[in-house]
């Protein structure tokens, strides 16, 4: 348990950090990030917080406009 607990208080401190981006995406429907996390993360914290910051950072890196948005 304290490895999950210790993944959930990861995802919401990637949230503070560059989460508010990810927000403004979701609510411009880049959804294939967002939707995934949301399942992800009702499924298994851990798997959850590592998929949204892959897919955030593999989002910058290819230079998807996803990353362009603040």
């Amino acid at each position: 348990m304290a490895m999950a607990h210790r993944s959930v208080i990861e995802f919401e401190d990637a949230i503070m950090t560059m989460g508010h981006r990810a927000v403004i995406e979701y609510e411009e429907a880049v959804m294939t990030i967002a939707h995934r996390a949301v399942i992800e993360y009702e499924d298994d914290f851990m798997t959850m917080a590592h998929l949204a910051v892959i897919e955030y950072e593999d989002c910058n890196d290819h230079g998807a406009s996803c990353g362009d948005r603040v």
